[in-house]
């Protein structure tokens, strides 16, 4: 169980960084795996404010799926930058589709997290393996988890479990603290004029300045906890060295998950 003293630090930052959670060798052997027989997909995992929208995005839920940097210029793929180095991430059933990111997202310990958290009901809704290789890994500009995660009343919590060192060079994470006190000013949904998907606006979005933000590296086997909320973000990877981490998404299964959210798949009980 988190102690109280971790509970309160997630409640007044919206994060929780936990050193030594677990061994990620297994994880990160299946991750090398996984790279290695990367399949190619012609879909580039886009970090830009459009929205994706095509079939093999839309259908992700409960397949292993494969999205490349938008520096690799999709299925164009060089000798020097194959498939496993210009992939940007493998998902979003990994949890439904290998048993041991189910057993590592599902097991005692995160069963005891979501009840320290004041979950009822908790569901794994997506899973992912998330690539900042070497000199290719692009940044993610600064978001919110529950804009393309989205429950009412809100209850998403990002778990990022880091498989490599992340470092201040090659992108770790970086946080607003404090910052989850922001409602959520859009929501991506699946588009009903078009295909694809499309941002509904709910509010005007926050001023939020490169100086609100805070670093904050980790050693490989950090498990980060992410509310919904708070806004946070990477930076390119321009070092020699890549950062890989596995991560996947909690809700509250009491709560509505509605229709026109872009991800549509089983929820999975966390307990």
């Amino acid at each position: 169980m988190l102690t109280q003293q971790q509970v309160d630090y997630f409640n007044t930052n919206g994060f929780l960084i936990i050193p030594d959670f677990a061994d990620p060798k297994q994880l990160l052997e299946k991750a090398q795996e996984l790279a290695a027989n990367a399949q190619d997909s012609n879909c580039v995992f886009t970090t830009s404010q459009d929205p994706m929208g095509d079939d093999y995005f839309l259908s992700s839920g409960d397949k292993i799926s494969y999205f490349y940097e938008e520096a690799s210029g999709g299925n164009s793929h060089s000798k020097e930058n194959s498939l496993s180095k210009t992939i940007n991430k493998i998902g979003h059933g990994l949890h439904l589709r290998e048993e041991i990111f189910k057993d590592f997202s599902t097991g005692k310990e995160i069963q005891e997290i979501a009840t320290s958290l004041g979950f009822n009901d908790p569901r794994i809704l997506q899973s992912m393996l998330i690539f900042k290789n070497a000199r290719v890994g692009g940044e993610v500009p600064p978001h919110q988890d529950s804009t393309f995660i989205y429950t009412n009343p809100n209850s998403t919590i990002g778990f990022w479990f880091t498989l490599q060192d992340a470092t201040r060079e090659n992108g770790c994470m970086e946080f607003f603290p404090g910052s989850h006190s922001y409602q959520i000013s859009k929501r991506m949904v699946r588009s009903s004029a078009k295909k694809g998907t499309e941002f509904v606006y709910l509010d005007k979005e926050p001023e939020i300045k490169d100086d609100d933000f805070i670093k904050y590296p980790t050693k490989a086997g950090t498990l980060v906890l992410i509310h919904g909320n708070v806004y946070h973000r990477t930076a390119k990877n321009n070092s020699d060295k890549s950062r890989w981490v596995y991560a996947w998404h909690m809700i509250e299964g009491e709560y509505e998950y509605p229709s026109s959210n872009w991800l549509q798949t089983e929820l999975t009980r966390a307990k």
